[in-house]
């Protein structure tokens, strides 16, 4: 299609453009290309579910959605229930999808992708497929339990790249923004560029996982940012980049951008929705080498006294994760009683190991979590600072971080690691009595009854405010 104004509706389990009806699975559809004009494309969405499931553009029931290319344009794709807007019909894989150009509106019936797969089972193997967006204007709306971009319910997200163009990406109910839908993986999702708005529906994460049913699915997958503008968000339980609803956040690798995560209730930031530690089959890993990045962790919802969500790490009661930091700006603040990187809560949560050789960081825990840390009441960590050769980090501390000091021991030369419940760093502002330094090893420091900068383990009881952790990369060791 290269020009005109084109409308297609399909009859019963067909694609608006491309398959129809196939008895089989494991068909795709022909090659579509678009590059004009004004299209629009429905599968019949007046048929009650026996009689749908095919893609707006894409494969009818039991067919993938072959190769599309969209290049420019008006396009807007529906699918039926069960069927992808742009990619595969019901038990099919989205097939292989590019988009460099034009404005694209892809919705997805019930249980399907707006752009990638529709519904799958679990006793089939399919997934989103392969995703490519280079540009244009798109904006991908997953039906309940499906992705914006991505996988259907019981899909994973496939293998989806963003290399430029203004993406917008919704998930419906379970399902992630890009990523996995219902009790799905994340895929690999790669981003290296333009500006991308990722919202997940309810429990699952802005880019990553759907929200899992118990049985290992809805992990983050495998995540690469190094470019773009990137804006993901988890209203419910899900990180906002990660993992969904009882899941690790998957392998998170973040080099460059723009990122802004945030979970909006009990996710952390970046990495594992909330998750008990008995739920989730292995520890996620997080590594950030580069970028401006502000994570934020997800509030208590509970009047049963939970925990928030790390801006960075886990979630509360999950089994922590391996974070690796050696570079970027980062801003990590946590939910109530959460790390701002690290653990989430203090209840039930397994320790994270954390190793910091390079950046500048502000972590900020809330309600008695530390900037940095494990936790307090279940499985230590350890949190370890590692500068380069010929290079110290300065580390403070404090209520805020412009009234942060010096921990003792920084600036640090060399490797030095806090073992355990030793892995915190804070300076708790609470209605103690002042303590005089003969009688503690904290001490207070002022009339402002603010404990001095340390390292140890001590547990807030009355903490109000923020704790806060700055460390300073510094290119030159002196001394």
């Amino acid at each position: 299609i290269t020009g005109g104004n084109v409308t297609a509706f399909s009859g019963a389990q067909g694609a608006g453009i491309g398959s129809s009806y196939v008895e089989y699975s494991g068909k795709k559809s022909c090659d579509i290309n678009i590059s004009g004009g004004e299209v629009t494309a429905a599968a019949d969405v007046s048929l009650n579910d026996e009689y749908s499931g095919g893609a707006g553009i894409g494969g009818g029931k039991n067919v993938a959605g072959g190769k599309i290319n969209i290049t420019g344009g008006i396009v807007v794709a529906d699918g039926s229930p069960l069927g992808a807007g742009i990619g595969g019909g019901i038990y099919g894989e989205g097939g292989e999808i590019n988009i460099s150009g034009g404005n694209i509106l892809a919705t997805g019936g019930a249980k399907a992708a707006g752009i990638g797969s529709g519904l799958c089972t679990w006793d089939r193997d399919c997934d989103a497929g392969k995703i490519t967006i280079k540009g244009g204007t798109v904006k991908a709306i997953g039906g309940v339990c499906g992705a914006g971009i991505g996988g259907g319910e019981e899909c994973d997200g496939g293998n989806t790249t963003i290399l430029g163009g203004n993406v917008t990406a919704t998930g419906g109910i379970c399902a992630a923004g890009i990523g996995g839908g219902e009790n799905s993986n994340g895929g690999v999702i790669t981003i290296s560029g333009g500006a991308i708005t990722a919202q997940s529906g309810d429990k699952a994460a802005g880019i990553g996982g759907g929200c899992c049913r118990g049985d290992g699915e809805g992990d983050g997958g495998i995540i690469n940012i190094s470019g773009g503008d990137v804006s993901a968000t988890s209203d419910l339980s899900g990180a906002g980049i990660g993992g969904g609803l009882f899941a690790n956040g998957g392998d998170i690798t973040i080099s460059g951008g723009v990122v802004r995560a945030e979970s909006k209730s009990l996710g952390a930031g970046i990495g594992s929705g909330f998750a008990p530690s008995w739920t989730m089959a292995k520890k996620g890993s997080i590594t950030i080498t580069g970028g401006k990045i502000n994570a934020i962790g997800g509030e208590e919802t509970s009047p049963d006294g939970w925990s928030g969500g790390a801006g960075i790490g886990s979630s509360f009661m999950s089994n922590g994760c391996d974070i690796l930091i050696s570079g970027g700006v980062i801003n990590a603040v946590g939910g109530q009683r959460a790390a701002g990187i690290g653990c989430g809560g203090i209840e039930d949560s397994d320790g994270c190991d954390i190793i910091i050789s390079g950046g500048t960081i502000n972590a900020t825990g809330r309600d008695g979590g530390p900037g940095v840390g494990a936790v307090v009441d279940g499985l230590p960590g350890s949190v370890t600072i590692e500068p380069l050769v010929g290079e110290f980090i300065e580390v403070e501390t404090g209520p805020n971080s412009s009234g942060a000091l010096a921990i003792i021991g920084s600036p640090f030369s060399e490797k030095y690691s806090f073992i355990g419940l030793d892995a915190y760093f804070y300076s708790a502002v609470t209605e103690a009595i002042v303590m005089e330094p003969d009688l503690s090893d904290t001490p207070a420091t002022g009339e402002n009854k603010s404990y001095s900068p340390m390292a140890g383990a001590m547990l807030i009881l009355a903490g109000v405010g923020c704790i806060t952790l700055v460390i300073k990369r510094k290119h030159k060791y002196i001394g």
